[in-house]
Order: structure tokens, then C-alpha cells, then sequence
């Protein structure tokens, strides 16, 4: 049996629930291009709150007022998570651009770190709400 000391937890607070940043909205900048791509429109994401919200909840209710239903959300999961994760390759790969880092402050290169931290996180989510859709 393990010593408690030896016990970890890792929280995550992509949403800004538990904490505040300087930086809002980073959730924004990546994912209204791709619902903009994968439904046509982002909705009202722009001016949205979405802390405490699921991906799933994020989505539908940025949707909803553009008449995308729950259904059409499900038909287009896959589609939505294979996006999230393509744009966390680009950050992914910008980052790792030697040219980028060279002329990058390190608030630019956090900033993108986050980003990515921030799709993986929440591809992760929607890989898990597709299973638990199962």
C-alpha cells in the first residue's frame, strides 16, 4: 500500500472556474473558427460565459438560437474532435518552430502552451461524452 505523501491529484481549470488569468477568451479563439468549420456558424459563442460548462453544454447552447439541435451535434462529434485536435497539432507544431521561439517573449510561448493544454483538455472531454453517448 502507498504512503498518502506519496499521493498526487492534478486539477485542471481550463474554464477559468476555480482561477482568473490575464488572459480570457484563449477557449474562444480556436474553437469559434472550428465550430465556424464544422456547423457553419459559432453561434453566440463570442459572447458567451462559459465557465463551469462542458464542451458539450458550450456547444449546444452557442448553437441552439441557430436551430442546431442535439442530434446534429452528435452526427458531427467526430468531425468536431478531429478538428480541436488538428488545431492543437498547429499550435503544437508552431511551437516547436525554432524561428517561433527565437522571436517569441515567453508570454506568447505560455500563452500558446496553455492553448494547447486547453484542446487537449477538451478533446479528451468530448472523446468521454461520445463514449458515455454510447
Amino acid at each position: 500500500m502507498r504512503d498518502a505523501s506519496d499521493l498526487r491529484i492534478l486539477l485542471w481549470d481550463i474554464d477559468g472556474t476555480l482561477i482568473r488569468s490575464i488572459k480570457t477568451g484563449g477557449y474562444k479563439d480556436y474553437t469559434i473558427p472550428v465550430l465556424e468549420e464544422v456547423f457553419g456558424t459559432s453561434g453566440r459563442l463570442s459572447t458567451m460565459r462559459v465557465s463551469g460548462m462542458t464542451d458539450l453544454q458550450i456547444v449546444a447552447e452557442a448553437l441552439r438560437d441557430e436551430g442546431i439541435t442535439h442530434e446534429e451535434i452528435r452526427e458531427k462529434i467526430h468531425h468536431l474532435c478531429e478538428k480541436l485536435t488538428a488545431e492543437a497539432a498547429k499550435l503544437a507544431a508552431q511551437l516547436a518552430n525554432p524561428q517561433f521561439a527565437e522571436r517569441a517573449p515567453a508570454e506568447k510561448v505560455a500563452e500558446v502552451n496553455a492553448r494547447i493544454a486547453d484542446i487537449a483538455q477538451r478533446t479528451a472531454q468530448l472523446e468521454q461524452s461520445i463514449a458515455n453517448l454510447n
